[in-house]
């Protein structure tokens, strides 16, 4: 209930002290400690978040675009890679800080 209380899951706990008095006191981890002045003085990133930027070969401009990038960046990716036909791409996601997967319709057999 203390837990709840104080908007906390068991994972956000990095010790539980139970008092003298029988109050519970937490220390959260730091990723659940509210936010001080000079958190926010330094913010973090965000977590990047994955979309595909190609699907059996067709390239998502939409997705691209959600990423800030364009279609140099899927042939720069491909000629990294030694590929020469976007349809031998079965899929290739890409996140916001510009991390990529891609699977080619060979290694999928």
């Amino acid at each position: 209930e203390e837990l709840r209380l104080k908007n906390l899951v068991l994972t956000d706990v990095y010790i539980a002290i139970i008092e003298t008095d029988g109050q519970l006191s937490i220390i959260p981890v730091s990723s659940a400690q509210p936010a001080t002045k000079e958190d926010l003085k330094n913010p973090t990133k965000k977590d990047p978040i994955d979309f595909a930027v190609v699907i059996d070969g067709e390239i998502k401009e939409n997705n691209l675009k959600l990423i800030g990038k364009n279609t140099d960046f899927i042939h720069s990716i491909m000629k990294a890679k030694n590929i020469r036909s976007l349809k031998d791409i079965f899929v290739m996601y890409a996140d916001t800080n510009g991390l990529t997967y891609l699977q080619t319709k060979e290694n999928r057999k």
